[in-house]
């Protein structure tokens, strides 16, 4: 066998170093971004908590028919029919509907690539080979295809004939009162709307074809090109929903909290305050905890990167190698929850210090209790 040329080796292994220092530099920074990321996160969590006891403590229910100036600046909870009277359009194929939103949506059919590393362990160092592969899918993000790393033979349009876009009604209103353009869009976005032969207007050249309650811009729908477009509709009908926020004159915008948030909520039907308030506080808890999971991850990610050089030691031996990649994951992933714990706790005691200094007292009462009944029996 014929070994390899020094300068080969030489190169190989300082490329291993190089990667492993980028490596180490990433692993530094996700857990750097990722410990502030859980620190922000309990904040903000209580501060919504204390702002969301203060809303539901507050609220008053009031009749959307009328306008009570009484009530002006505080948080009122309305519930009605939200109407409007003029209807919206979309100019270039002619559709126009009673509505609160109506959304248009462009897929184009395009080129996208996949790439996955995989790496192998030998004595001049940590080799990397990257496979990529080329799908086509339907997406409504434009892909750029240049930076492709194969961009020969999977090149994709870099203009549309037609792009995404929604329209709001301005002059929606649940009875007497007036709902902002971006209270509207928190309503939702509605269901889907299906469009047939007399439901549209297309005058320009290369018309589209009917499909699936859409329209195709393409040869055949059955052998989709790349390039063609699929548009459909979405639509917001007026119909019954549930609010709560800041009365302002004739219009509801975002109650401003002594814990710094905002309240403003919304549902579908007719939904009781007390009933929308539940649902916020148990969707904080849902995202405090998603990324409290989320952040853990990223900082277990973090801490394995930063002892990548640690594991990479045994290199030049398989079994060893093998042994401290698999000691290094478990140290990270333990010591990744503990400092996720201590962050989380230590952000508690900042923004929580009496509630947390009571927590730690009862634990102690409860460890001295049974440590002086552990010692009783062991006495006994």
């Amino acid at each position: 066998m014929r070994p390899p040329l020094p300068g080969n080796a030489s190169n190989s292994l300082m490329q291993g170093v190089k990667a492993t220092l980028i490596s180490s530099g990433i692993g530094l920074l996700l857990l750097l971004i990722f410990i502030v990321v859980l620190w922000k996160n309990e904040g903000r969590a209580i501060r919504t908590a204390r702002g969301l006891a203060e809303g539901v403590s507050i609220v008053v229910p009031v009749d959307a028919a009328k306008v009570d100036a009484q009530n002006d600046s505080k948080l009122v909870h309305l519930s009605g029919n939200a109407v409007t009277k003029a209807p919206l359009e979309d100019l270039a194929f002619g559709i126009k509907q009673p509505a609160l939103r109506l959304m248009r949506k462009v897929q184009m059919y395009q080129w996208k690539e996949k790439s996955e590393t995989s790496y192998q362990s030998n004595e001049s160092g940590r080799n990397g080979t990257t496979v990529y592969t080329y799908d086509k899918v339907w997406d409504e993000t434009p892909i750029n295809s240049t930076s492709f790393n194969q961009p020969l033979n999977h090149t994709n349009p870099t203009t549309w004939r037609f792009s995404g876009e929604s329209w709001t009604a301005k002059d929606a209103a649940i009875g007497a009162f007036h709902l902002p353009e971006g209270l509207v869009v928190k309503l939702g976005e509605g269901l889907a709307l299906p469009v047939g032969e007399n439901s549209y207007t297309f005058t320009e050249p290369n018309p589209p074809q009917l499909q699936d309650g859409g329209l195709y811009f393409g040869a055949n729908p059955q052998m989709p090109q790349i390039g063609d477009l699929k548009v459909t509709w979405q639509i917001l009908k007026p119909g019954p929903y549930s609010i709560v926020g800041r009365q302002s004159g004739t219009s509801i915008t975002p109650y401003p909290t002594k814990a710094g948030t905002f309240i403003e909520l919304v549902a579908s039907g007719h939904v009781a305050a007390h009933a929308m308030f539940d649902r916020a506080v148990k969707e904080n808890i849902a995202f405090t905890w998603a990324i409290r999971l989320v952040g853990t991850i990223f900082v277990f990610v973090g801490i394995r990167l930063l002892f990548n050089p640690l594991a990479s030691l045994g290199r030049a031996v398989p079994f060893i190698s093998r042994l401290l990649s698999t000691g290094v994951t478990l140290f990270s992933a333990v010591l990744a929850v503990m400092l996720s714990l201590l962050v989380i706790g230590t952000a508690w005691f900042a923004y929580r210090p009496l509630l947390t200094i009571a927590l730690l007292f009862i634990i102690a009462v409860i460890g001295i209790g049974w440590g002086m009944k552990y010692r009783k029996t062991a006495v006994g």
